[in-house]
């Protein structure tokens, strides 16, 4: 169960299939979904560059210039938030920060139970259009689980039907802890999961899949299904079930303490084609 959901807001498609997944997962646990808008005055500021001299009152009006148009797009994306909200009928609540979009995330993170953003992330439109590292920070420092959203919302019929997932399953800490996460905040019984474990010993690895089923059947999860492949676990996801999955689960491993994230070959390589959703437990 989940009840407060963060959705850092950018204007950009991925933001929009963001906002939408995250009230699908948010109506059936009655949790709020919390948007949240960081404007970097700053970087505006820095973006105008060096100021010749006597050009000190255009640079001003430059810099007022941007910041109003930067404003302009927070409320736009407010509203844009607010309206799909209020279509599923979810709670929801509202935040504009001054700060460094990244870093402001990360730090307001700590304070929910699910971060749902896009798998490009655009949190510096008052300075730079283009896709920012914004994901690579939060994978990089939150110790929140992270929903990482394709550019257009996939067709969920999530919660009044079924969810198809896929879960990467060895049996490893960041594995066990992504799958947990994930089981917490959607419904088991819509879930139709698929855990797919690759090479090593054959009988290990159903032995191992065995657990993650029992586990999985504990939580009373819909539908279980579970495969052993020698084919890589990178190639087996992409090639065997990328089409099939609507959500495909995945880890990310310590490395240098609890908020030090390595993101794995498989995570990494989701990350990069932004074909399906991703969960990633941290």
């Amino acid at each position: 169960m989940i009840k407060r959901i963060l959705v850092p807001l950018d204007p950009s498609p991925f933001c929009k299939a963001a906002i939408e997944a995250a009230c699908r997962i948010a109506k059936p646990w009655n949790a709020e979904v919390h948007g949240l808008v960081v404007l970097d005055v700053k970087a505006i500021e820095d973006g105008i560059g060096p100021v010749p001299l006597g050009g000190s009152h255009y640079a001003d009006r430059l810099e007022k210039h941007r910041i109003e148009e930067a404003e302009s797009r927070i409320s736009e994306l407010l509203a844009s938030f607010r309206e799909a909200c209020g279509r599923h009928g979810v709670s929801s609540r509202e935040a504009e920060l001054q700060g460094a979009p990244s870093r402001s995330i990360v730090d307001r993170s700590v304070l929910y139970d699910l971060v749902v953003t896009g798998l490009r992330t655009y949190f510096r439109f008052g300075t730079d259009d283009k896709p920012g590292d914004g994901l690579d920070q939060l994978l990089s420092h939150s110790s929140t689980p992270i929903l990482g959203l394709t550019e257009s919302m996939p067709e969920w019929e999530y919660p009044e039907g079924i969810i198809r997932v896929v879960a990467a399953w060895d049996a490893s800490p960041a594995a066990a802890s992504s799958f947990r996460e994930c089981l917490q905040a959607f419904v088991p019984e819509k879930i139709h999961l698929r855990l797919v474990r690759s090479g090593g010993d054959k009988a290990e690895g159903e032995a191992s899949l065995s657990l993650g089923r029992g586990y999985a059947e504990s939580y009373r999860v819909g539908r279980v299904e579970t495969e052993w492949t020698s084919q890589g676990i990178v190639d087996a996801v992409r090639e065997r079930h990328g089409q099939w999955a609507q959500l495909i689960v995945a880890g990310a491993h310590a490395k240098k303490g609890p908020l030090a994230f390595m993101v794995g070959s498989l995570t990494k390589t989701l990350i990069e084609d932004k074909k399906n959703p991703l969960f990633i437990g941290l």
